[in-house]
């Protein structure tokens, strides 16, 4: 899962290196990576309260869905998938 992720990431970045080399000329910054797809795995609440601002969708693939983990996406209004 991790190396698809990569390689995703990867892919996008080079699609817009390529789509941007003329702006990038132009106003001559660096490009940088972004990671379009981010795989998180938190282990105290603290750290899940952080990530749950950036979040755009909740995966789950625990064996049981996360009591704690759905109620924070419900209140932060981030959709779930368990």
């Amino acid at each position: 899962l991790l190396d698809i992720v990569k390689e995703k990431n990867e892919l996008y970045n080079e699609e817009q290196r390529t789509l941007s080399e003329e702006m990038a000329d132009v106003l001559e910054e660096e490009i940088e990576f972004i990671e379009i797809i981010k795989i998180e795995s938190v282990l105290f609440e603290e750290d899940l309260i952080r990530t749950m601002s950036q979040l755009r969708v909740v995966i789950d693939l625990g064996d049981e869905p996360n009591l704690y983990l759905q109620i924070s996406a419900i209140s932060a209004g981030v959709p779930q998938i368990n």
